[in-house]
């Protein structure tokens, strides 16, 4: 009977290891499972500042000052407009020498 609850004990004991070493395997894979998903939450930020930054660029590239003409004029006119009176009051030779398109 010793003997018995000897082996039984050790079976137990053997159990409760390989418990512990399947949980810990277990957290081991959430832990990589989480540090993957924070990668790619990470590249996903970079892309979208990226995109934010593009589009910034694109929004001030397009918001063009045109020395001579008062912010009142520009605001009603698109930039094709603002460009041809332009070249129509500075360049009317020019305009008519060669077929200029905005």
């Amino acid at each position: 009977k010793n003997a018995t609850n000897e082996v039984h004990n050790k079976i137990e004991v053997s159990n409760a290891r390989i418990e512990e070493a399947e949980r810990r395997c277990e957290l081991q894979d959430t832990i990589i499972e989480k540090e993957e998903a924070e990668k790619k939450r990470d590249k996903l930020i970079q892309e979208h500042k990226r995109r934010v930054q593009e589009l910034s660029d694109t929004i001030k590239w397009n918001n063009i000052h045109i020395i001579g003409i008062t912010e009142e004029e520009e605001r009603g006119k698109n930039t094709e407009e603002v460009l041809e009176q332009i070249t129509a009051e500075n360049f009317t030779n020019l305009r008519k020498e060669t077929d200029i398109e905005i």
